[in-house]
This record gives C-alpha cells, structure tokens and sequence, in this order.
C-alpha cells in the first residue's frame, strides 16, 4: 500500500468514526452500520460510492464485501439478534453443565459410595452430559447462520443454502443423539427395542466421522481465509474462532476413543462389584479422558475471549 492510498485510508476511517459510520468492536475488526447516514457519502473522494464501500471494507477488516452488506445494527427483535442471544446463552449452557457433568462424574468414581448410590450418580452425570454435546451441535448450528446473516462469513445464495442444510443436519444430529441417550440409559428390566438398538450402532460411527469431517473442513476455510485467499470467511476473528472450535471438536473426538473402555469398566462395577483391579480401569480409563476434558474448557475460555475482542 502506498503512502498516499495509505493516508486517505485513515482519513476515510477517521471521517467514519467522526460521523458515526461505524463503531468499534475490538481486536479483530469493526462494525459497519447497515444503512450508514447521508453524513458518510463523502463528496471529497475520488471514484463515488463504490470506491468509499471499498475503502470503509478495507479499513474496517471485511474482506472483499461491501460496507452495506454487513447488517449488524437494527432491532433487538430481529432475527440476527435472536440467534445472538441464544449463541451467547448457549456458551453458558454448554460450560455450565459440562463442570456439572465432571463433578458428578468424579462422584460416581468414588469407591466408598454403595453401587446404588454410584449408579444414581451415573444416570445424573449421562443427562447432564447431554447439556454439552447437544450444544456443541447448536453452536455450529446457530454459528453459521449468523456468519451468514451479519455477512461475516457464507455470504450470497450458496451460504444461504450452506446454513440450511447447516440446520438440517444440526437438527437431525441433536435427535440422533438423544435417541443414543436414550437407547443407552435404559433400565436393564426395560431394554430399548432391536431396531433402536441397531440405529445406534450405525449413529455412533456416523458421528464420529461427522465431528472429524467438521473438525478438517472449518480448519482448512479458517486457514485459507486467514492467508488471504478467497476463502468463505471475511473476517480474521471468525477464522480464529472457526480453528478454536475445531479443536473443541477434535477434543471431543478424543473422549470418545476412550469411552469404550471406560463404559467396560462402569459396567463391571455396577453387574459384578468393586474391585482394586475393576476400580484401577476406570481410574485409567478417566485419566485418558480428562485431558481432553480440560483442552475443551481452555478453548470455549479462549473462543469466548475472541469474540468479546473481535
């Protein structure tokens, strides 16, 4: 960028401050007011209304999109603000319930405790459990269309039908895993008919894979629009966050490789008695997972960080 292109794109950001064409959002970027005053028409620059949207796009940090298409301010009764308000509720929810999750997880380990009472502690840690994993779904879910609808990312036809079928599958993958929850909670005395059995030996490689073709897709578009490709994201702080919630997901994916063993070891306790041997798996078998349990506070700490900042 050259000196004079370089000087006439901070005035064009400090006309814009000054006439209130735009208000600060922090680190990463800057939002552009959707239907910006009379007072932002600046007859003084060369080239008109396109080469001003040009300049107020690069200035503010959304790449290769016209200042109007960015419809972030309006009424809080507005779809967009709607979604936002659940989104930001969701990261509670999600965070919230998952210490609800390890705390009564930890108890159920606790060998002093009668069977009955640990499995109590299991039935209320599997319900709580699902707090977490049917908000990791939404978040996507509710994520993409916002990215679509403040035109941050997904923008024209294609990202409008991308955040369809993005809810049409996050709808149908959220029943998919209640209905695993409950097939695999049923009583012994009331055992879930075959045909819902063998659902959920097909569900649970099918989401394995869906969590890891997730995980890769959003890494590869934050990481293509991070270096300046024509990737789908327009904005630096939806990358960044995009790369954190493939990490979420990957953790996630983790846990599972581990699940086997540590159910294994649940079951022979709660059918056959504790044991020093039968207590020390599932004492493994937790300590392989907590570490991913960890990695995914960190990131929905650090997600949370992004997006006040960005």
């Amino acid at each position: 960028m050259g000196g004079d292109t370089k000087a006439r794109y901070y005035l064009v950001a400090e006309a814009a401050w000054l006439r209130g064409c735009y208000l600060p959002a922090g680190l990463f970027s800057r939002r552009v007011l959707s239907n910006p005053p009379a007072a932002c028409q600046m007859p003084g620059l060369a080239g008109g209304r396109s080469e001003q949207s040009s300049l107020f796009s690069t200035v503010l940090g959304v790449r290769g999109r016209n200042m109007t298409d960015v419809r972030l301010e309006g009424d809080v009764f507005e779809p967009y603000a709607l979604l936002k308000t659940l989104h930001i509720l969701l990261i509670a929810t999600w965070l919230g319930m998952d210490f609800g999750t390890f705390i009564s997880y930890k108890k159920m380990r606790d060998p002093s405790l009668s069977i009955d009472t640990r499995k109590q502690m299991y039935r209320v840690f599997a319900l709580i459990d699902m707090g977490p994993r049917s908000s990791l779904v939404l978040m996507l879910t509710l994520g993409v269309a916002l990215s679509h609808m403040g035109s941050w990312a997904f923008a024209g036809a294609g990202g409008r039908a991308f955040a369809i079928v993005t809810a049409i599958v996050g709808i149908l993958w959220v029943a998919g895993l209640w209905h695993q929850y409950w097939v695999h909670e049923a009583l012994p005395d009331n055992p879930r008919p075959e045909l819902h059995v063998r659902a959920q030996k097909v569900f649970r490689p099918v989401d394995i894979w869906l969590r890891v073709g997730l995980a890769g897709g959003l890494a590869v578009a934050a990481v293509v629009s991070l270096a300046g490709a024509e990737g789908p994201i327009y904005a630096d702080w939806l990358a960044w966050k995009l790369i954190l919630f493939a990490g979420i997901v990957m953790s996630g994916v983790g846990i599972r490789m581990f699940l086997p063993a540590v159910a294994s070891a649940v079951k022979d306790i709660f059918t056959k008695g504790s044991t020093p041997e039968r207590e020390a798996a599932l004492t493994e078998g937790s300590r392989r997972t907590v570490r991913f349990v960890y990695a995914i506070w960190v990131l929905i700490i650090a997600i949370t960080w992004v997006a006040i900042a960005g």
